[in-house]
């Protein structure tokens, strides 16, 4: 139950996941590890898992970074269709594939990497907001992050230790996989970002970005199992409710609408209706480009799909 509350109760996941059907694919991305992790119990089971398996790897390409997971319990007959399931969706993201265009921002350097991460995947599940995590780091620095990422590194060693097979892996896996999504997003994506530390006379946030989402996940996944094989000691006990309670605050007093780069608009509606009159027009264009937000992306419509063109 509370792994699966990881899924609504993430703080960063209310900045712009939730309520946008563009950024579904992150809940394909975080699913794919637990459908390969699970053992289906009968072959029904896992033809059905098979099917959810192959519309994550449509909808997700990064789904390729589990693919060493097919290998786990590889004997287990009921588990190959959701194998196959990946497998085949991945063969066909890769054939109709096309290069990404260049963009014309700088890759960013390791340190803006390490600060993104520590401020998005780390700081954003006790702190909860940007707002918090600026003022924490203008104020004390990157001493309280590095305090979170060591609570982080004790969990997943204490799962290592004392898990079960299976508990060990999910979370060799949440640890490796965190960093390199994160870090996958930024040298590919290369936003227009910058986490290294603000200025104290500055009014400069530190961005907290939906690249943040499953990477901030699957930390959380890494302590909730932690929290499954604690030793049953008084100390242990007291050590995890210092952890886990200003975690508990951040998660339930961030779940709320937040604005984001996309909530002024533009309104595709408006801009739909401006296009129709420019594809009503005697000399109408082919193509018709759109303006959405962040500022400064377009979207190019053919003026046949437009209502009141062609």
């Amino acid at each position: 139950m509370a792994l699966a509350t990881v899924t609504l109760l993430v703080p960063a996941l209310p900045i712009e996941v939730l309520g946008n059907m563009a950024n579904v694919h992150w809940f394909a991305l975080w699913l794919t590890p637990w459908l390969l992790l699970h053992s289906p119990r009968t072959r029904g089971g896992g033809a059905l898992l098979g099917i959810v398996a192959l519309v994550c790897a449509l909808t997700e390409i990064q789904t390729v970074l589990f693919v060493p997971l097919i290998l786990w319990r590889w004997r287990d007959r009921h588990g190959w269709a959701v194998r196959a399931g990946l497998m085949t969706g991945l063969v066909l993201q890769l054939a109709v594939s096309s290069a990404r265009p260049p963009r014309p921002t700088p890759v960013p350097d390791a340190d803006n990497v390490i600060a993104g991460y520590l401020v998005n995947a780390v700081m954003t599940l006790w702190w909860g907001s940007a707002d918090a995590i600026t003022d924490t780091v203008v104020l004390l620095g990157w001493g309280p992050a590095a305090l979170a990422l060591l609570a982080l590194c004790a969990a997943t060693v204490l799962v290592l230790r004392r898990g079960t097979p299976v508990q060990r892996l999910a979370a060799g896996t949440f640890g490796v996989a965190s960093v390199a999504l994160w870090s996958a997003a930024l040298l590919l994506n290369k936003p227009a970002m910058d986490w290294t530390r603000p200025d104290t006379a500055s009014t400069r946030e530190l961005t907290v970005a939906r690249y943040a989402v499953v990477p901030s996940m699957m930390l959380l996944a890494i302590l909730i199992l932690a929290l499954a094989v604690l030793p049953r000691r008084k100390g242990a006990y007291i050590a995890a409710t210092v952890v886990m309670a200003p975690l508990v605050v951040a998660t339930v007093t961030s779940f709320v609408p937040d604005l984001t780069s996309r909530s002024a608009g533009p309104a595709w509606s408006s801009e739909l209706r401006t296009a129709g009159q420019v594809c009503d027009q005697d000399a109408a264009p082919e193509t018709v480009e759109l303006p959405i937000s962040p500022p400064g992306w377009t979207s190019r419509v053919p003026c046949d799909l437009v209502e009141g063109g062609g």
